[in-house]
């Protein structure tokens, strides 16, 4: 109650917020005669726990360096687009339909969206999939296993969809579509953007490691 007031949020919203951080590892929970005490976990460990962060994230970053290496000489070079803003993603995924035959296919590999834009990413993405049913191209979608109940039960009402779950330290920190030949490459945040990347050596690189995931990925 003491935290919802100073901050000014709903007691309920507090005890979702503190049980997230609780399952994250960065508070502590005990109850005592029937109450819940909170406590944050003490700055050495939280200091390790961002640190565990830092190294997981640069790992993934230079998994990503080494799938977009420019082409060798004498090869096509990538093309690249750039979208910003949510109107801008809406014009990155119209360029998808845009390109997509009837029957043809994306491969998704879906991330963590930050809990303040999903609902704003579900409206957004649903009119995509809903256009992209209709034009009957295929989608094979990795989610990772806490958006199942969210994502993951939006995606599975579509027809043309194929849907399975990583978990959350197989994902890398942005979303990927291939297809055709294309890359799209997608950072969901409060201010999102989107890259474009037309090159069949990268647009391979990022399919053989979806192909990868998808091998060991739950239905």
């Amino acid at each position: 109650s003491k935290i919802a007031r100073s901050i000014g949020i709903h007691k309920s919203v507090a005890y979702l917020v503190l049980d997230h951080l609780v399952a994250k590892g960065f508070v502590e929970k005990i109850v005592v005669n029937g109450i819940r005490e909170y406590k944050a976990i003490e700055a050495q460990e939280l200091k390790e726990k961002v640190k565990e962060k830092k190294l997981e994230f640069e790992r993934q970053i230079s998994i990503i360096n080494s799938m977009i290496e420019m082409p060798a000489v004498g090869r096509k070079k990538p093309l690249f687009r750039i979208f910003e803003d949510w109107s801008g993603m809406k014009k990155a995924f119209d360029a998808v339909l845009k390109t997509l035959k009837k029957g043809g296919e994306t491969k998704v590999l879906a991330v963590a969206v930050p809990e303040k834009v999903l609902p704003k990413f579900r409206r957004l993405i649903k009119k995509f999939h809903s256009k992209r049913a209709e034009k009957e191209i295929i989608a094979k979608i990795l989610i990772i296993e806490k958006l199942r109940g969210t994502i993951g039960a939006d995606r599975k009402k579509e027809r043309f969809s194929e849907i399975k779950f990583i978990p959350a330290e197989q994902a890398i920190p942005m979303a990927i579509n291939v297809y055709d030949g294309k890359t799209l490459l997608a950072v969901w945040a409060e201010n999102p953007f989107a890259i474009i990347i037309e090159n069949e050596e990268i647009k391979k690189s990022f399919e053989a490691y979806f192909n990868l995931l998808w091998k060991t990925a739950k239905k």
